[in-house]
Formats: C-alpha cells, structure tokens, sequence
C-alpha cells in the first residue's frame, strides 16, 4: 500500500516538473521587438555604464548596417560580415549547423542584421583618445571586401586600418582557426602624436530580445534559458536575464571573467585577454540588452604602440570547446541544480556514442547502464512489493473486519506489518533516487547540442531533440507505464480518488511525453521495460526463496 503510495507521489512530482516547464513556455516573457533608432537619437543611448560620457563608446546601428559594403570572411565552419564602420561582427553564420532539417542548405544564423532582427558583436576603443568616444565610430579600410581560409591553410587573418588626424593609428585584427568558433579580435595601437594617448578596449553583445526560430516540432515542456550571463571572480557561472538589465544595470570589476548572450544550443562570449582590471556591464536601450566588459587602460606615450584584445566565441555550446576558450565558460551547458549529475551523464552518453556511432542507441545503452548501477537498490523495493502483495489477502481480510473504522485498521495494519517484519516505506528510496536521475537526464538532452538534428532511425526519428513525428514513442512509453503500475494490486484501504489517479497516470503522463523530445521519451520507455523485467526477475526469485523456506 505505502509503496503504491510512494509511487503515486513520485508521478505526481515528474508530472509536476514537466507540467511547470510547459507552464514556463507558455508564461515566459514575451519578446520585446527592437526599437530602431533614428539618425537624430542620443548618441550614448547603448553605451556601457559607469563611465564618462568621453569615455563611452559611440552608438552603433541598431537597424540595417550602416555601411552599404560589408566585408565577409568565411573559414569551414563560420562565415562573418564585418562592418567597416566601428569594425563590428554584424552577422555569423555555422556553416555545420542547418537552421532546420528541411532546410540543410542554409546555416544556422547566430548573429544577424535581417529581417528586424538585430544581434551584433561589438568592439573599439574608447577613452578620451579613443577613435571610438568620437562623434563618429571609426571607418576602417581594409586591403579585401572579402576573405576565405584556402585548403590547406590553419589560419585566417583579417586586417583593418584606421588613422586619425589626432595622430593615432589602429590596425584592428581577426584572427580565425580552422575548425574553431572562437575569433581573436584585437588592436594594434601606435601613438604618432606629440603627447600622450590613453584609451580602454570594450567589447559588448547587443541583440534583440527574440529566441531565434524554432524548429517544426518543438514542443511542449522545451523551456532553455534565454538571456545574458556572466563569469567572475567570485562567480563561476551567473545567469543575468532580461529582466535582471531592466532592474538594474551590471556593474562588476574583476579579474578576468566573461559575458554571454545564451540561447537554445547556441551561445555568443566575450573573453577578455587581460586577467585583471575588467568592468563587466550591461545596459538596455531601445528594446534592445547589451552585455560587454571593457579591458585595462591602454596608455601610450608619445610614439609607442601598444595592443589589447579579446576572443568573440560565437557558435555551439560544445563543452569541450568552450572550456578551451575560457575557465567556466563549458558552464553555459546549464543542467540546472542536479549539474553534477547531469554532467557526468552527458560524459558517459559521449563515451557510448563514440562506441556506437548513433545517438539513440548510445541513450538505450546509457539507459541499461543507469539502470544496471541502481540494479540492487530496486531491487530492494521489488522484493518490498512482492513482500506486500503476500500481505494482500490478510490485508484485505483485516480491512473487511475493521469495517469503517479507518485508525483501527491503520493500528491493525501497522502490527501485521510489525509481525511479518515488512517495512512499508521499503519501495520508497529506490523512486527517489530514480527521480533527480531524471530530471538530470531531461536536462542533458534538452541542453546538448550534439542531439540536435542527431539521427535515431532513418525516416522515422530523424532528430532526437524534436517530438516523436508518428508520436511510436509516446503510445509505447503510456503502454509500458500502464503495466508497470498495474503489476501491483491496488492495496485495499487506497480511496477512490488515489485508486483514479493511479489508473488514469500512465494516460497523463503519455499525453505530456506526446510533446517531449524524442531521446526523452526513449529513455523513459526503455527504463520502464527494463522495471517489467527486473520486477519479474526479482519476484520469482522472492517467490522462489520463499518456496523453499
């Protein structure tokens, strides 16, 4: 009875944790369209915080980009367009990533200039001498209007130049890898002038508040954090959403540290290369979030150069990658709380897949895996069941002589429990340790990038992080529940209402599990056929035992 119990409440909390994140996707913020400024709006209106109007940079377009020329630059898994004007990243493209399985010819694109949609990697330099803190950002020439990495060729270098007539002279670089998502933006500074020069380099994100489109099929109960965040001394990992810029602007000093736009499988960082003296900010203007870190002071005296610069990673959040670009930054993969068991999930789900080569075999393995590990724990409420379903027909004979009575028959119930020496609560620990196990799981498939578009079988499942399209998945998962529920006999003093919630769970959990990704649900169905195995295992070998005692 307590172990039919124990089960209902555990159904009704996944019930309820997958109930509150389809509550999320409906009841999240809704999106706030950008504000595109017009010629005569202020010119500080997107500049970062907490400093002097001189030493703020100027603003950048927030529509269509100002120059009608951009410069594109292409390696084997990024195609950019840079502005020559201020010298911003105002659209990149993963050439690996499609933006939908039906449409494998055009990449995913993270930041763009399209369609009302506006989404940038800023960069310059600002300061009371910095060509960026002038009335007009800087105009950079450059010796290409284009630039491909060749065959062969590791490393692709993009040069810009800018002289002003205050004697300052600034060659701005992009340094891109083959293979890597990660571009080195820094600045050559030279002062040719008489006197002193001083200057900071900031670098911000600036986007509109809208998740970039959804793919068909993605459904209820898919919520991933959209919005900034950051890293700092004191902080490895702090989420900072839209919400939080509305209240109240991001004012850090630290050593150095990062900030992020994030979105579903995607993520766009800036790394400073300086470790101390960074100021992270934040600002809304116009609709629009910014999130940027402004480096150490460049001081340049007369005819010396001096350089500064930071790392842009736009692209997928690849653990192993962006543990490469920066401490802390592989921590944009959010699990949630249970990320310390989510992570090591995720790590044995690679290690199998690179066994198998197929992601949603590589979940049945992990799934047999998971469960092998906990084998002996279930199989203690197992054992606990089958002790209980004996105790049935005294049960029920003691429920019939108690009548009405309900704390007598409690009182008698809790001595024959006393007497066979059968713990109630027996059933209880395996159930909640299967639960965070879930929800760990629920995350690294929601959260990994490598499941995106991650083919299962051909013509049916071709994309485990999308619903089940013929929705096998689904039916099969309600029959398996439906079993696992009814192989224990309802207990006689269960009321009416707890005995119509049990028969009607497998029912509402399979029409939630109907929107759920594919790989979800995969490992849901094949935990419940493993359960009807292990529970028939280890119920004959009760019985067994107890034949022979």
């Amino acid at each position: 009875m307590e172990t039919q119990r124990s089960f209902l409440f555990i159904a009704l909390v996944v019930v309820s944790f997958l109930l509150y994140q389809a509550w999320e996707t409906d009841h999240a913020p809704k999106p706030v369209a950008p504000v595109v400024q017009t010629e005569g709006s202020a010119v500080n209106a997107d500049l970062p915080s907490g400093l002097s109007t001189a030493e703020q940079p100027a603003q950048a377009p927030e529509g269509a980009a100002v120059s009608a020329q951009l410069i594109t630059v292409e390696t084997d898994v990024l195609r950019l367009a840079i502005d020559p004007k201020g010298g911003d990243i105002v659209s990149a493209k993963l050439l690996a990533y499609p933006e939908t399985l039906k449409a494998k010819d055009q990449p995913f694109a993270m930041l763009r200039n399209d369609n009302g949609r506006v989404y940038y990697a800023m960069s310059g330099l600002v300061g009371k001498d910095g060509p960026d803190a002038q009335p007009e950002r800087p105009v950079y020439q450059s010796a290409q209007a284009s630039y491909r990495l060749a065959e062969g060729q590791n490393e692709l270098v993009v040069e810009l130049s800018h002289a002003d007539a205050k004697g300052v002279s600034t060659l701005k670089r992009f340094s891109l890898k083959r293979g890597a998502y990660a571009v080195e933006v820094g600045y050559t500074v030279k002062n040719m002038s008489a006197e002193p020069k001083a200057m900071r380099m900031f670098a911000q994100l600036k986007r509109d508040r809208v998740e970039a489109a959804k793919p068909e099929g993605f459904g209820m109960g898919a919520v991933t954090y959209l919005g900034g965040a950051y890293s700092a001394a004191d902080k490895r990992f702090e989420k900072y959403d839209f919400e939080a810029m509305d209240e109240k602007a991001l004012d850090v000093k630290t050593a150095g540290g990062w900030v992020a736009m994030l979105q579903h499988y995607f993520v766009t960082a800036w790394v400073p290369a300086s470790d101390q003296g960074n100021e992270l900010y934040s600002k809304n203007t116009g609709g629009l979030a910014i999130m940027g870190v402004i480096l150490p002071t460049l001081n340049l005296a007369p005819g010396v150069e001096g350089k500064t610069s930071a790392t842009l990673y736009v692209g997928p959040k690849n653990q192993e990658a962006l543990a490469g670009v920066a401490q802390h930054l592989d921590l944009v993969v959010d699990y949630g709380f249970l990320w310390w068991i989510g992570q090591p999930l995720f790590w044995l789900l690679t290690k199998l897949h690179g066994l198998v080569g197929n992601w949603g075999v590589a979940i049945i393995l992990l799934t047999i895996v998971v469960r092998g590990a906990m084998y002996k724990l279930t199989a203690i409420q197992y054992r606990s069941a089958a002790r209980m379903r004996q105790l049935q027909p005294k049960l029920t004979a003691l429920k019939e002589r108690c009548g009405d009575d309900r704390q007598k028959f409690g009182q008698e119930m809790m001595a024959l429990y006393q007497k066979e020496k059968v713990n109630p609560l027996g059933g209880c620990l395996p159930l909640l340790v299967q639960l965070p196990v879930f929800m760990a799981l629920y995350w690294v498939l929601l959260e990994s990038v490598e499941l995106r578009h991650a083919l299962f079988i051909p013509l049916w499942i071709e994309d485990l992080s999308m619903k089940d399209p013929f929705f096998i998945l689904p039916v099969l998962y309600t029959a398996s529940m439906w079993l696992v529920t009814h192989m224990t006999p309802t207990p006689p003093n269960m009321d009416e209402m707890q005995a119509k919630m049990m028969k009607w769970m497998p029912v509402m959990m399979g029409v939630l599990f109907l929107f759920f990704p594919a790989g979800l649900v995969l490992y849901w169905l094949v935990s419940n056929l493993l359960t009807i195995a292990q529970q028939q295992l280890v119920t004959r070998q009760f019985e067994k035992a107890q034949g022979k005692a």
